[in-house]
């Protein structure tokens, strides 16, 4: 492989508009890139907007013209009296310098100099470099790799662009969280196909909670355990779901080596919730959902899965204040979050951000975090 320069225009802007981006390029720093012919070049308005565990391990540095001389770092009496020209600037021993102009001799524009340039290493038999590989707009189900064992494929990851799943051994649970429009009810609308794909009707039961009639056409009637709309009836049948997951706990009398083996009767319990934010009691902070609080706090051990999709929109109250939310995530549910404003940050500080229909964050246990497009 060849050299690899990661180009960077105004880290500032970076580490402001995108920060998980800006948290990827100071990982990317602390790991030796040179060790991997890997090239960083960063440019920034400011020092002072350059965090110090990148500045420290940039080996070259030049400092072009500064607003004002006291923001050089360089030499403030060679920065007052350096020309007030493009190009003009001071290198790390004070003295001045002059950037070379990126357009060769009898080309006007950068693109053409860059042309000749390709064209020159062409006619050495140099081959172009590889395109990097990004996530397509859309992909569709049938385009996925089939499943591996104990996981509900879910959709394209970037990482190494392979298929990525829901983890039913790492945590029974998976939420989406994301404003209008962001693709949850699609990503919903797969996981009821990956469960009908893996699992037959004796195997596993989906109940659907659905208030505006989004999952009615994606489940299989053989599979369709309850389907509720209304937030009175949601909460009456998860108040008998929750009875119901008593009878599915281990007897009292089983040693801990035969609790660590033991396997409920019955099939796996899906409960799938569309737009889980809508499911408030009125004047309460409490959910038509709070009865299976305790089934999710124990949902491996039960065979009982909540796959939920809710706004990212005020999250302090919406999230973090939810009973149901909370306890997902205690458990160690996969969370996938997608388009929504930048200032919510919905679990391990990851944020919403602006991104297309289906495109989210993937953050799962252990593991690094990565982008995915939804099937």
């Amino acid at each position: 492989f060849g050299e690899l320069f990661l180009v960077i225009d105004n880290i500032g802007a970076l580490h402001r508009n995108f920060p998980d981006l800006h948290d990827r390029v100071l990982k990317l720093m602390e790991s030796q890139p040179l060790n991997y012919g890997v090239h960083v070049l960063i440019t920034a308005d400011q020092w002072s907007t350059v965090k110090p565990q990148i500045l420290n391990k940039c080996g070259s540095r030049i400092e072009l013209r500064m607003q004002a001389r006291h923001d050089s770092i360089m030499d403030r009496s060679m920065a007052e009296i350096a020309p007030q020209l493009s190009g003009r600037g001071l290198m790390a021993d004070g003295k001045h310098m002059l950037v070379g102009a990126p357009c060769a001799s009898g080309y006007e524009t950068v693109a053409a100099t860059a042309e000749v340039l390709a064209q020159m290493w062409a006619a050495r038999g140099v081959a172009g470099a590889p395109k990097l590989a990004v996530l397509p707009p859309a992909i569709g189900y049938e385009e996925l790799a089939a499943p591996t064992a104990g996981t509900l494929k879910l959709g394209l990851g970037e990482r190494d662009m392979s298929t990525v799943a829901v983890d039913l051994q790492a945590s029974a649970h998976f939420l989406a969280a994301g404003r209008t429009k962001s693709g949850r009810t699609t990503l919903l609308h797969t996981l009821c196909a990956s469960i009908q794909e893996v699992f037959t009707p004796e195997e596993a039961q989906i109940i659907a909670f659905d208030q505006n009639y989004s999952l009615a056409d994606a489940v299989d009637e053989r599979y369709l355990a309850v389907y509720a709309q209304g937030i009175k009836d949601i909460s009456m049948a998860s108040v008998q779901i929750a009875q119901q997951l008593q009878k599915r706990r281990p007897p009292a009398e089983l040693k801990p080596q035969e609790l660590a083996r033991w396997q409920p009767n019955g099939p796996h319990w899906f409960v799938l919730v569309d737009d889980l934010n809508l499911l408030s009691l009125p004047g309460s902070n409490q959910t038509a959902l709070d009865a299976l609080v305790e089934g999710v706090q124990s949902g491996r051990q039960l065979r009982f899965h909540v796959f939920a999709a809710t706004t990212s929109d005020n999250w302090m109250q919406v999230g973090l204040m939810n009973k149901v939310v909370k306890a997902m995530i205690a458990e160690g549910s996969g969370v996938l979050v997608m388009d929504g404003d930048k200032r919510e940050k919905i679990v391990r500080g990851v944020a919403a951000a602006d991104r297309a229909p289906g495109r989210g964050e993937l953050v799962y246990g252990k593991s690094a975090n990565q982008l995915i497009q939804v099937a």
